[in-house]
């Protein structure tokens, strides 16, 4: 399979058949707002099925990569696996008041092709963890002196009884 550019991921609405049809991709570097803290330097490997539904489309797409992220907790860079997925339907036949979901999309008459472009940059931002974490075990920075804890034990010392608890600590629960 060759790598098409990120631009042409579509697909011909004559190469859809009636039932099922099936079509693989491989493309890299969409590209994304400026900013957003993650890239997708590998292979985006994409599976999209459709199926045909009268004159209506229903596109299961689904993305595969490897994501560059900076950990949340330590700040280093590391990469993860990404597996997203989305259901789209293209149709011509909705009223554009109708069009109010992301899920669904108005396709004007003469369209010849249903371009994947926007739904892969969905998949992929939608699958992406909402805190990225470089390891379930990251220890993050130290908050006085900012050492990556999981390189170094830094020396500071930390207050076991911080005095502003006091009196919370001198509450009794009712039993």
């Amino acid at each position: 399979m060759r790598s098409l550019d990120f631009a042409e991921l579509r697909i011909p609405l004559t190469s859809i058949r009636t039932g099922q049809s099936e079509f693989n991709f491989e493309t890299k570097n969409p590209e994304l707002e400026p900013g957003v803290g993650r890239r997708f330097p590998d292979v985006i490997r994409i599976a999209a099925k459709v199926t045909t539904v009268g004159n209506d489309f229903l596109l299961d797409l689904q993305v595969n990569s490897l994501g560059e992220f900076n950990c949340d907790r330590c700040g280093t860079l590391f990469h993860q696996k990404i597996q997203g997925k989305i259901h789209t339907l293209f149709t011509f036949q909705a009223d554009e008041a109708d069009v109010e979901d992301d899920d669904v999309r108005l396709l004007e008459r003469g369209t010849v092709e249903i371009d994947l472009q926007r739904d892969v940059i969905d998949a992929l931002v939608l699958a992406v963890p909402a805190k990225t974490i470089c390891q379930k075990s990251c220890k993050g920075l130290c908050p006085q002196c900012g050492v990556n804890l999981n390189e170094v034990t830094c020396q500071c010392k930390t207050e076991e009884n911080d005095p502003r608890w006091d009196a919370l600590r001198q509450l009794k629960p009712d039993n």
